[in-house]
């Protein structure tokens, strides 16, 4: 949860948000799909991928 804190404060990031990427970074995921984020945006490893980018 220290982690999760963090985090959210870190990059400004609402509370579940920081929740799901720290479960994601913890499990080493590469890739993060999700509607919620910025496309390309890295945590370390992590890549966030949004399948609405582009999308008219």
């Amino acid at each position: 949860m220290l982690a999760v804190a963090e985090l959210a404060r870190k990059h400004r990031l609402q509370w579940w948000d920081a929740l799901i990427l720290e479960a994601a970074l913890r499990a080493k995921a590469g890739v993060l799909v999700t509607g919620d984020g910025q496309y390309g945006q890295r945590f370390g490893s992590l890549v966030i991928e949004n399948p609405f980018y582009g999308v008219v």
